[in-house]
């Protein structure tokens, strides 16, 4: 007969520790089933699941005392009754939660809500390297996981915390194993609206604003307002455009997310109801992998106020998202699309994960996830990279 026995040991960190335990379990005849180690500010929680023979338990219980007492560890051993299982992945799930500094109040309403589902709090760590600005809780429940259900009710409470952002994934392979990026242009990898910007150049911005601002809420049907609005660009030149783009600001901290993304292997797109001249140049000076947009029609040097080609709406934009993950040979589910309009809804939905960033109204009220941070690269958070990970790869 044998028994399991749940070892915890707490205390200050030194180096020999584990090594000190293991040799004494081993040389007991007992057997490893489980293991997790943290180390907090210098203080040691190691927990070791083992399954011990009964006519071994009393003296491994005094070697295992004795291996320790060097190290002025605490030692609790506990029997637990009951065969050992593996919690079902399918009922796993990680809680991101971002802001300036998180306020504690919020940390006792999100536990709280976690705890009167029956969920358990498996791992909590800080990914941020100054202060308590970010938090990543991995939970799980021995029920059935409404993974729906429970993002709602996590959602709701982040609402009442216009300052806090809440993500909620699956915590599963896929969640570790995104592959493609698709970003929107305007108002997402760029700061304000090209379009606009060039019906400036025609002292016609806010006639264009308006007509851009109506769309982007879902006022009005993506393709119909381009065409109102290119009509308003007729008679800009190739000057104008280069103007425009030399006067264009990225987004803070979307070229630093753009370069940790690339060190890691994914495949960078831009996906854009823009214009093609544009994307192009960001394509090209980003070193991005994909670029689709609208053309532009142009005759004798001058915009005709028409476009070119389909129309890059809401609805192509999606379909292009599919077409670039079945050239990449990826599952959606490995795909991360970032917008913030309405024309990015059908795109953001179809993604394994979609993120409304710094996204109008209507695009947050339908999209799951939606980041207000003042910096771009706070979405790395959501794919579990810290600022140490970041740092180890020499990218500021």
């Amino acid at each position: 007969m044998a028994s399991q026995l749940l070892l915890r040991v707490s205390g200050i960190d030194s180096p020999g520790i584990t090594a000190a335990l293991t040799k004494s379990i081993s040389e007991n005849a007992a057997r490893i089933l489980d293991m997790e180690q943290t180390v907090t500010h210098g203080l040691l929680n190691l927990m070791i699941l083992i399954d011990v023979p009964q006519t071994k338990q009393l003296a491994l219980d005094q070697v295992l005392h004795d291996c320790l007492r060097g190290f002025n560890l605490e030692l609790n051993i506990t029997q637990l009754e009951g065969g050992f299982t593996i919690a079902d992945p399918s009922n796993r799930f990680v809680t991101t939660v971002i802001a300036d500094e998180i306020p504690v109040q919020f940390i006792a309403d999100l536990t709280a809500t976690l705890a009167q589902g029956s969920l358990n709090i498996d791992s909590i760590r800080k990914l941020s390297s100054q202060g308590l600005s970010t938090l990543e809780l991995i939970s799980s429940t021995k029920e059935r996981l409404n993974m729906p259900q429970m993002k709602e009710k996590l959602l709701s409470v982040a609402a009442k915390y216009p300052s806090v952002d809440v993500a909620v994934q699956r915590e599963n392979l896929y969640r570790r194993s995104k592959r493609l990026v698709v970003f929107d242009m305007d108002s997402t990898l760029i700061e304000g609206e090209v379009i606009d910007e060039l019906a400036d150049r025609l002292g016609k911005k806010e006639e264009v604003a308006a007509i851009t601002k109506s769309a982007m809420n879902g006022g009005m049907d993506f393709q119909e307002s381009l065409i109102r609005r290119v009509g308003l660009l007729k008679g800009l030149t190739q000057a104008d455009l280069e103007y425009v783009y030399s006067h264009i600001k990225m987004s803070p901290g979307a070229e630093r997310l753009i370069k940790v993304l690339k060190r890691l292997g994914y495949r960078i797109a831009i996906i854009s109801g823009g214009f093609t001249y544009f994307v192009d140049r960001l394509k090209q000076d980003l070193g991005v992998h994909y670029g689709y947009a609208n053309t532009l029609d142009m005759d004798g040097g001058e915009l005709t106020g028409r476009v070119n080609g389909l129309i890059v709406d809401g609805r192509r934009k999606a379909d292009l998202l599919d077409l670039l993950a079945q050239q990449e040979g990826i599952l959606l589910d490995q795909v991360i699309a970032i917008g913030d309009g309405a024309n990015d809804v059908l795109m953001l939905k179809k993604a394994g994960l979609g993120i409304a960033f710094n996204a109008k109204a209507f695009t947050k009220a339908i999209v799951g996830t939606s980041i207000t941070q003042k910096s771009m690269d706070s979405i790395l958070y959501l794919l579990g990279i810290t600022d140490n990970d970041i740092t180890e790869m020499g990218i500021r």
